[in-house]
């Protein structure tokens, strides 16, 4: 068993709705997603809310920036898998990224989700050697309009060229596809011999 402690994101705009991360791997198990960790629960702690930006209007604090609401928030996967670094020979590293681009591609045909962080931390391997795709807490759904976040996502050393030259740009399906190239580029530069 494997359970994520973290802060998630909870949008301040008007009209948008953030699914959590357990609810996103309940829809990539519903369409049959392959390659992803079997969720067993999730959900947010109680009293967890961040309360920091309630207090950007207050009268004593003379710079009014913008803060976004975090809700404290756990996730449960029956895997534990190990870093993508600790890969045994090339054949499995480049196996277990075609293995989360399998996964990434069956979200985004089927269950029309598109993961948006695809990074070197975000696929780990299995005991059998294969790869997932883990942390879909920035996954948005195809059929939301607009941004939900007032700065950029991802991983920047794995953003695509175009998402990091224009930060207002949407992120696609070829952003993600180029980051799947800088992860696989990045991992043979940095751990092989």
């Amino acid at each position: 068993i494997y359970m994520k402690d973290t802060w998630r994101f909870l949008s301040d705009l008007p009209d948008v709705e953030m699914k959590a991360e357990h609810e996103i791997y309940a829809i990539l198990h519903e369409h049959g997603t392959p390659n992803i960790p079997e969720h067993v629960a999730g959900g947010d702690v109680d009293g967890g809310r961040t309360q920091a930006q309630d207090l950007v209007d207050a009268p004593w604090l003379c710079v009014k920036p913008r803060i976004s609401p975090y809700q404290h928030y756990r996730l449960v996967h029956r895997i534990v898998g190990r870093p993508l670094f600790k890969f045994e020979c090339t054949k499995q590293l480049v196996t277990a990224v075609f293995d989360a681009l399998q996964a990434h591609s069956h979200a985004f045909t089927s269950a029309k989700i598109l993961h948006r962080d695809i990074s070197a931390g975000n696929i780990i391997l299995t005991d059998d050697g294969s790869g997932l795709l883990i942390d879909w807490e920035l996954a948005k759904l195809m059929n939301e309009a607009g941004s939900r976040r007032p700065d950029r996502t991802g991983t920047w050393q794995f953003m695509s060229a175009n998402l990091l030259q224009h930060p207002g740009k949407m992120h696609t399906l070829t952003d993600d596809l180029e980051s799947f190239l800088h992860v696989l580029g990045w991992m043979m530069l940095r751990y092989v011999p």
